[in-house]
């Protein structure tokens, strides 16, 4: 992650928080929709966009 550009900090976080009715896809979607300007003018790219799962205890 490199410096700040404009309005976006060098930083990738992951929050996890209650998705109020909404699966994994729709919160990764309504993400991506937010960050779509900075990809499309080149601020950001995404590298990978890898799922997994990880097993309930």
């Amino acid at each position: 992650v490199g410096p700040k550009t404009d309005q976006i900090n060098p930083v990738i976080s992951i929050t996890i928080e209650f998705l109020g009715g909404k699966d994994l896809q729709e919160k990764v979607d309504e993400i991506r929709k937010n960050l779509q300007p900075s990809i499309d003018t080149g601020q950001l790219e995404i590298e990978s966009e890898e799922k997994t799962s990880i097993k309930q205890l």
